[in-house]
């Protein structure tokens, strides 16, 4: 039989503590509630207001106007323009031509529209459907010059000194529940995530615009990408200072991290936005106010530009 040794107290304790310090995973951040209110900066403050906006579905025209839509400097879509559940490609391209229209009439209301895809815009993503490229191409070539579609091959472009990085990216349902769907748009494998993300330039963003979500961050569980999350709970040069997406619908809202250091003090990070419209808004076709609340405005501060 086994003889157990009794161990000095002291030693057992310092063992203890010693393991754990080990093995307990270091707290980067945690989420704080944030209210609309608190993104809107006194008049006084030199500033530029973008208004944000995602997962549309068709249903655009209902945003238009105040006060839905409101005034700013800089107008933000993060993707899933089109309605995409089915329908012939001629359905999909007149959405999403539609879509464009409406874009143009609202580009004298802002200094700069930036635009990327979502999982719904079947007819934007090349790699996996190249056929619809001939056709989209040259709408997106020719929208007015303070229209920007972000892609792959251009994925970033800096509006007033604030450089935004956009991108389509979502996880792919295929390799995660064996489940093919017909929204299947830049859903991309983990190791292509894996070099997308770890790749992204986190001292240069200011503003992330992402169409999915990062993991346990204003979605539904294995919603998000934990590869993104991971990335951007990078402290080290880490300057982004909001993330808008959208996806999730029924997440909409606003959160913030809270950054741990390593000495125990804390510093704030980003601000995470979901723009994605409720549900109820594609459902419901006549109160219009009611979708106001999928529409989120906040200020950038622009005295962080000129201290760079």
């Amino acid at each position: 039989m086994a003889k157990y040794v009794d161990m000095n107290p002291s030693l057992m304790a310092s063992l203890r503590a010693s393991f754990n310090q080990t093995n307990k995973p270091a707290r980067l951040w945690s989420l704080e509630e944030v209210n609309r209110e608190q993104l809107i900066l006194p008049s006084d403050v030199s500033k530029k207001r973008f208004v944000f906006i995602s997962d549309t579905h068709g249903k655009h025209e209902e945003l238009s106007g105040l006060p839905v839509l409101p005034d700013g400097d800089v107008l933000l879509h993060g993707g899933d323009v089109i309605p995409n559940l089915g329908g012939d490609d001629e359905y999909l391209l007149g959405c999403y031509r539609e879509f464009l229209e409406w874009i143009v009439q609202q580009s004298s209301r802002y200094e700069h529209i930036v635009l990327i895809g979502g999982n719904h815009d079947t007819i934007l993503d090349w790699q996996k459907y190249p056929y619809f490229r001939r056709r989209v191409k040259p709408w997106l070539d020719n929208l007015p010059a303070n229209v920007t579609y972000l892609h792959y091959r251009r994925p970033m472009i800096t509006i007033h000194g604030i450089t935004i990085y956009g991108s389509p990216t979502c996880v792919c349902r295929w390799e995660l529940a064996n489940k093919r769907m017909v929204s299947d748009a830049f859903e991309r494998s983990t190791s292509w995530r894996e070099q997308e993300w770890n790749n992204l330039p986190i001292a240069d963003i200011d503003i992330l615009l992402t169409h999915i979500p990062p993991e346990e961050v204003l979605c539904a569980r294995k919603r998000g990408c934990p590869i993104l999350s991971k990335k951007i709970r990078e402290r080290g040069g880490n300057r982004i200072k909001f993330h808008c997406f959208g996806h999730e619908h029924e997440s909409n809202g606003i959160t913030r991290s809270v950054h741990y250091n390593d000495d125990g003090s804390t510093q704030e990070g980003i601000t995470f936005i979901n723009g994605a419209q409720p549900v109820r808004f594609y459902k419901d076709k006549s109160a219009k106010l009611l979708h106001q609340r999928g529409v989120h405005v906040f200020d950038y501060d622009m005295s962080d530009i000129n201290a760079k």
